[in-house]
């Protein structure tokens, strides 16, 4: 964009220097060279409508380039939203997983811990219902 404002500087004063040649050319029209001011004229009258034409296309050029450096913002802006967002999402599944490890950890000492009980258990009942023999010698 500055680079843009500075051709349309540019522009702007090669215009400027036109209407000053112009107006130069204007106050040479009542010589003997007429027919020459007047061809003289009508090229910087071509010019300046061309440097005017030149500068409206480069101020539209700017105004484009202004709404397309908004858009890019707009849009880094939603892309770091959400880098935030999956980088909270992450945060939370890595301590759901966590928080699930350590539940499947317990319950597999707490299974253990059951499965010996049991077998103690089955154990105790078996020697109730097996008559105990006396041992003879």
């Amino acid at each position: 964009a500055d680079r843009l404002e500075a051709l349309v500087q540019d522009r702007e004063d090669g215009m400027k220097k036109c209407e000053q040649e112009l107006l130069a050319v204007k106050d040479a029209y009542d010589t003997k060279e007429a027919r020459l001011v007047i061809r003289h004229e009508a090229e910087l009258e071509s010019m300046r409508a061309s440097c005017r034409n030149e500068i409206e296309s480069l101020h539209e050029k700017i105004e484009h380039a202004k709404k397309s450096k908004g858009k890019a913002e707009r849009k880094m802006k939603l892309a770091e939203d959400d880098t935030r967002e999956m980088s909270s999402v992450l945060q939370q599944e890595r301590i759901a997983r966590q928080s699930a490890e350590e539940r499947i950890t317990n319950l597999e000492a707490a299974l253990r811990q059951q499965q010996k009980k049991a077998k103690s258990a089955i154990e105790d009942l078996c020697k109730e219902l097996v008559p105990q023999t006396p041992t003879t010698k």
